[in-house]
C-alpha cells in the first residue's frame, strides 16, 4: 500500500521542479504528482520506483482531486538489472549506482539518470573480463515509465564493441498485485498484467520492450516478472510501462483498453490516461421522447450489484454531480435522496432530431469524511484532513423517436365524360338508315301494285309496309351493336 509520505497536503501540490547534478545519497528519494499518477519512492541512483497509484486533480471539472483510486502498482519495480554475455552475468542493484542527475518535475517530464560500472567475460575476446558501464535514464510523464539502458566500454578492442550487441539486460520487478497477479501476452514485444482480486485492486499495467529481441518471464500468481532485452547494436534497449486506473465497475473495461494500448506505448509515450468509467455501476430505464417536443422525464438509478457490494457498510455522506456528455438541447439535473437512498435525474428539453442518445452523467460520493475516518480507515493515514471520493459514471439511454406527419389525402379527377358529340352523330346516322330504307320499300310498294292491279293493292301495302319496317329495326339493331 502506499507510502504514508505521501500525505500532509500532496493533494493541489504546486508544481515544483528539482534539478541536483552529483547530488548526495540523502537526496536520491523523489515523488511526482501527475495528472492521472502519484510516482513515489523514486530512487535517482539506478532508476528504481518503490510505488505507484492512480490519481486523478480536478476529476470531470468538479473540482474534487480523486487520490488512491487504484494504489499499489509496485513493491519495487525494478528491483535488480542483470546483464549477460554468452560466458557469464552480472547482477546490479541500487547500490551499483552513482547519480548523474536527476530532474523532477510535478506534472511534466521527470528524468534521473544513473551509472554502474560492471565487468564481463567475452567469448569474443577468448573469454577476457571487459569493464563496461551501464547508464540508466528514468523517465517519468503522465501515467507512463521508461527506462533507456545504453552499455558502453572504453575498451579500444573492436571485438568488444561486436560483443555488446550480443549482451542482454534483464529488469526484474516486484508488482504490488502479489499472488493475485494475472499476465496477458500481447505480441512479442508487450503485455499487461493485473490484479485478480474482487472489484478493487491495482492499476492495469502496459508494458513495451524495444530491443533485438524481448522476452517475458511472466507466470500467473508470480509477481516477480522479468523482461530480457538483447542490446542492439548500439548497446541500447529501453521499457516502457503505462498505469490504467479505472472504477468499481470497469476493471474488465481496463483491461481491455490496456491489452490495446500495449503495443505503441513508444508513440503515446507522456500521455495522463484518463479514469475508465464505463457505466457498468448503474442500470437506468430508457428515456423517450419526440424530436421537437419538450422532454420532462424523471429517471432512477439503480445500483447494480458490483455497486452494492462496493459500499457494503458505507452511507454515502456527500454526493457530487457531474454531465459528462448530453444530447444537444437537453437539460439534466440529478439529486441524491437520502432518505429513500436514491440517486434521481430529471431530464427536460427539445432535441431536434430523432435517433439513439446517451446521458453520461459522472457521480462522485465521498464515502470517509478525512479526519473524521477514524478506526474504520484501514490506512488512516492516506485520508487524513481530506475526503475520500469513489467516482462512478450513470450511462442513461435515450431514444428520440421521428415526429408523426399526418398523411396528405390525394385529389382525385373526375372521369372525362362521354364525348356526346359522336353519340349522337351514331344515333342520327341510324335514324338516317332506317328512313333510307322505309324510302325503299315504298318505293318497291308502290311498282307492284301498278302491275298486279287494283284487288291486290290493299294486302300488298300492308305486306310491303311490314316489310319495310322490319328492314329499318334490323339496320338500327346493328349500328348499335356495331
Amino acid at each position: 500500500m502506499g507510502s504514508p509520505l505521501r500525505r500532509a497536503g500532496a493533494v493541489g501540490i504546486v508544481s515544483a521542479v528539482l534539478v541536483m547534478v552529483g547530488a548526495p545519497a540523502f537526496a536520491d528519494n523523489y515523488a511526482i504528482d501527475n495528472d492521472s499518477a502519484y510516482w513515489h519512492g523514486i530512487e535517482s541512483d539506478g532508476g528504481f520506483i518503490w510505488e505507484a497509484e492512480t490519481q486523478y486533480p480536478d476529476l470531470w471539472g468538479t473540482g474534487i482531486t480523486v487520490w488512491s483510486l487504484n494504489t499499489d502498482a509496485f513493491d519495487n519495480l525494478p528491483y535488480q538489472y542483470t546483464i549477460a554475455s554468452d560466458l557469464a552475468d552480472v547482477v546490479l542493484n541500487d547500490s551499483d549506482f552513482s547519480e548523474v542527475s536527476a530532474t523532477a518535475v510535478d506534472g511534466g517530464v521527470s528524468t534521473f539518470v544513473a551509472d554502474a560500472p560492471f565487468s564481463l567475460a567475452l567469448s569474443e575476446v577468448g573469454g577476457a573480463t571487459v569493464d563496461f558501464t551501464l547508464r540508466v535514464t528514468l523517465t517519468i510523464e503522465g501515467s507512463y515509465a521508461s527506462w533507456d539502458f545504453a552499455v558502453t566500454s572504453d575498451s579500444a578492442d573492436p571485438a568488444v564493441a561486436d560483443a555488446i550487441d550480443e549482451l542482454t539486460v534483464s529488469v526484474e520487478g516486484d508488482l504490488g498485485s502479489d499472488g493475485q497477479t494475472v499476465f496477458v501476452p500481447v505480441d512479442a514485444t508487450s503485455m499487461v498484467s493485473y490484479e485478480d482480486d474482487g472489484i478493487w485492486s491495482d492499476p492495469v499495467v502496459a508494458y513495451k520492450a524495444i530491443a533485438d529481441a524481448v522476452t517475458f518471464d511472466a507466470v500467473d500468481g508470480d509477481d516477480e516478472p522479468t523482461v530480457t532485452m538483447e542490446l542492439t547494436s548500439a548497446g541500447e534497449a529501453t521499457l516502457i510501462l503505462s498505469l490504467q486506473g479505472f472504477d468499481v465497475c470497469s476493471k474488465d473495461d481496463a483491461i481491455a483498453a490496456q491489452v490495446a494500448a500495449a503495443p505503441a506505448l513508444d508513440t503515446t509515450f507522456g500521455a495522463d490516461n484518463d479514469l475508465i468509467a464505463s457505466g457498468g455501476c448503474w442500470s437506468a430505464e430508457t428515456a423517450e421522447g419526440t424530436a421537437g417536443e419538450e422532454f420532462d422525464q424523471t429517471i432512477v438509478l439503480e445500483p447494480t450489484a458490483d455497486k452494492i457490494e462496493s459500499f457494503d457498510g458505507m452511507a454515502p455522506e456527500d454526493v457530487v454531480f457531474a454531465l459528462l456528455d448530453a444530447p444537444a438541447g437537453l437539460t439534466v439535473d440529478a439529486t441524491y435522496d437520502p432518505i429513500e437512498d436514491v440517486y434521481i435525474v430529471h431530464i427536460t428539453g427539445v432535441v431536434a432530431d430523432a435517433g439513439a442518445y446517451e446521458v453520461r452523467l459522472g457521480i462522485l460520493i465521498s464515502t470517509y469524511g478525512g479526519e473524521e475516518c477514524g478506526d474504520e480507515c484501514e490506512y488512516s493515514y492516506e485520508y487524513e484532513g481530506s475526503p475520500w471520493y469513489e467516482p462512478t459514471v450513470a450511462v442513461i439511454p435515450i431514444t428520440v423517436h421521428a415526429a408523426v406527419v399526418p398523411e396528405a389525402i390525394e385529389e382525385t379527377e373526375d372521369p372525362e365524360p362521354e364525348p356526346v358529340e359522336v353519340e349522337l352523330a351514331a344515333e342520327e346516322e341510324t335514324v338516317e338508315t332506317a328512313e333510307t330504307a322505309e324510302t325503299a320499300g315504298a318505293e318497291l310498294a308502290t311498282a307492284e301494285l301498278a302491275e298486279t292491279g287494283a284487288e291486290e293493292t290493299a294486302l300488298s301495302a300492308v305486306a310491303l309496309a311490314l316489310i319495310a319496317s322490319g328492314a329499318g329495326a334490323i339496320a338500327l339493331y346493328r349500328r348499335r351493336v356495331a
